[in-house]
Order: C-alpha cells, then sequence, then structure tokens
C-alpha cells in the first residue's frame, strides 16, 4: 500500500514538474500590435492540423536542399476552428518565411511551392516559450482561449490564425490579424 501511494506522488510531482517547465500555470498576455509582412513559401492543405508540422518540415528541406536556403521560422496559418469543422474539411497552409537574403531566390522556389507576401498589419496577438513539442500542445490549448476572449471582448471576429515557430527565437507567436479581408486569407488558398 505505501509502495503504491509512493508511486502516485512521484507520478503527480513528475507531472506538475513537466507542467511548470512547459509553463503550463502561466498567464497569456494577448495584445494588438502591427506585425512585420513576411515572404511565406507554403503549400495548400486539407485536413487534420496535426500534419503541419511534416508540411513545415517538406518546404524546409526541400529548399535547403533545392538552393542552400536555410530557414528558421515555420509558420501555420489555420483557416476552419476545429472545434465546428470536421477534420478532413479543415483548410491550412504550413511552411517556411522566407529570409529577406534569400528573395531573389524567389522564382527557383515557386516551381516547387507557392510564395507570397503576408503584409504588415494589425493583429491581436500572444506568445508562448518553445521548449520542446509538448509546447506545440499546451500553447494551443492556452493560446485560442486567450485570443477568443480578447476578441470577444472588443467585438471583433476571430480571422483565421496563423502560428509562427520562431526557433532562433524559441517562441511559438499566435497571430490573428484583425485588417485582412476574406479575399486576401483566400488568395493564399488558390
Amino acid at each position: 500500500m505505501k509502495f503504491a501511494l509512493a508511486v502516485v506522488v512521484i507520478l503527480i510531482l513528475a507531472v506538475l514538474t513537466t507542467f511548470f517547465h512547459y509553463d503550463m500555470f502561466d498567464g497569456m498576455t494577448v495584445v494588438k500590435k502591427t506585425v512585420p509582412a513576411r515572404i511565406l513559401v507554403y503549400e495548400v492543405h486539407q485536413g487534420d492540423h496535426k500534419k503541419s508540422a511534416d508540411a513545415m518540415n517538406k518546404v524546409f528541406f526541400t529548399l535547403l536542399k533545392l538552393d542552400s536556403i536555410k530557414t528558421s521560422i515555420g509558420f501555420g496559418l489555420y483557416y476552419d476552428n476545429p472545434e465546428f469543422t470536421p477534420k478532413d474539411s479543415l483548410r491550412w497552409i504550413a511552411g517556411c518565411i522566407l529570409n529577406p537574403e534569400d528573395t531573389l531566390k524567389i522564382g527557383r522556389i515557386a516551381d516547387s511551392f507557392k510564395v507570397a507576401v503576408f503584409p504588415e498589419t494589425e493583429a491581436v496577438y500572444t506568445d508562448f516559450a518553445y521548449k520542446g513539442a509538448l509546447s506545440v500542445f499546451i500553447g494551443v490549448y492556452k493560446a485560442y482561449p486567450a485570443l477568443g476572449e480578447y476578441m470577444a471582448e472588443n467585438k471583433l471576429a476571430m480571422p483565421p490564425v496563423m502560428e509562427l515557430y520562431d526557433q532562433p527565437r524559441n517562441t511559438i507567436q499566435y497571430i490573428a490579424p484583425v485588417h485582412l479581408s476574406k479575399e486576401q486569407f483566400d488568395s493564399y488558398l488558390k
């Protein structure tokens, strides 16, 4: 009996330690700010969002192989809320952010992937520290409700949300652009 209790206590402490390490209990700060323009290199997808990491990796490694283009920020732009849309109908794009010094190589990239400019825009924004794969799940669990609450309090409609995986800064940024039109968002899907 004492052994079983000790095992349970150890497991609870391990779970709590993991949650503290991954900032599970920290609050989310949501702000409205201007986010810079970015050059997106991506693929269009429909289906489960869980496949977005594979899509980002495909773009990353193909760019590296194509022309030694190194990117350090992956992204996903998610159009549909998985709470209301069947998994097989979820629309999203995923890929990498092209560094400004590589813009002269766009002609070679465009044969393999879609390339578009995501404009500088005002957005509702929050971020979360990336400390490992578990950060992705905890970040989603925390960021989307925080964004949704801010949007509701400020009477804003929830747009598609961009997640940036910024490796140099070890952060996941959640960006809900509030001034892009439906046509602008839809243009990335074509």
